[in-house]
This record gives structure tokens, C-alpha cells and sequence, in this order.
């Protein structure tokens, strides 16, 4: 057993009796005098004992992380959007910014026009979308019939 003083001041005085044992982190006993003498228990300072425990719960910590980023990948891959969407080129983009853009044509497969109003950032950028139609290259629209106006909420490749 070891006994340390930790500090003195004019009106008080707090002592630990720090305990070692084998395999174990050290406990600490402190007390405190106070300016009117009287000695009271407080709670000492158990950072090597905090650090330990931690270390101890380590590994469980990081298997609930990575339980946890396992979930959210196979639910992301499985999530199956139920709007209702098209697929097909793009023909025209108005951009509103360099990162939206105002309205959106396509034509699908079966010669149809589709004709869209941009929303918040889809994930595609005007030019992305400009890139498409130039080489071709279809488009996963899905969409938000409000009163006849189809507003663009998610873009992919076709």
C-alpha cells in the first residue's frame, strides 16, 4: 500500500491510499479535509482503471460497428424503390445550376416523351446528363406524379 498526497492548500487536504494487486488496475481509497476539518470519502480519479475497462470492451465495440455497417449495406441493396420510374435517353437537360437542373426530357424505349421538372439534387449534374445523351446512354428516372407534373426524385444509370 501506498499512500500519496495529492494536494494542500490552506484550508484543505486530500490524500489516496492507491492498492496494487497482481493482474488487477490499482484502487484508490481518497479523502478530503475540508476548512472545517471535517475528513469526508470522495471518488478518486480511476483513469489507468478506465482504460482498462475500455480495453476490455473493445472488441465488442467494434463487432456492434461492424454488425451495425453490415445491416445497412444488405438493407440499402435490398431497398427497391416503389415509385413509379422509366427508363430511356436523354434528349434534352435545362440546367437551373451547375448542380440541378430545371427540366429533364427523355424519350423510352417504346418512343414515348417524358418530360420532367428538376428537383433537389438527384446525384446526376446537368452535364452528367448532357454526357448521356451525347454517347447515348440510357437513364433510371424515378419520379413523383403531382398533378400531372413529374418531378424527378432519383436518377441512376440505365
Amino acid at each position: 500500500m501506498k499512500q500519496v498526497r495529492l494536494n494542500v492548500s490552506d484550508c484543505s487536504a486530500s490524500w489516496c491510499e492507491v492498492h496494487r494487486t497482481a493482474n488487477q488496475p490499482p484502487v484508490e481509497n481518497c479523502v478530503r479535509r475540508d476548512y472545517t476539518g471535517t475528513w469526508t470519502r470522495i471518488q478518486p480519479q480511476r483513469t489507468e482503471q478506465s482504460a482498462h475497462h475500455l480495453l476490455k470492451l473493445l472488441p465488442r465495440i467494434a463487432a456492434t460497428v461492424i454488425f451495425a455497417l453490415t445491416l445497412t449495406v444488405l438493407v440499402a441493396c435490398n431497398f427497391e424503390d416503389d415509385r413509379p420510374n422509366v427508363t430511356g435517353q436523354v434528349t434534352d437537360v435545362v440546367p437551373r445550376s451547375i448542380s440541378e437542373f430545371e427540366s429533364l426530357t427523355l424519350v423510352d424505349d417504346s418512343g414515348k416523351t417524358w418530360e420532367f421538372k428538376g428537383g433537389l439534387f438527384t446525384g446526376f449534374t446537368p452535364s452528367h446528363l448532357l454526357e448521356h445523351a451525347a454517347l447515348k446512354e440510357p437513364v433510371r428516372v424515378w419520379y413523383t406524379d403531382e398533378n400531372g407534373v413529374l418531378t424527378v426524385t432519383r436518377i441512376e444509370d440505365g
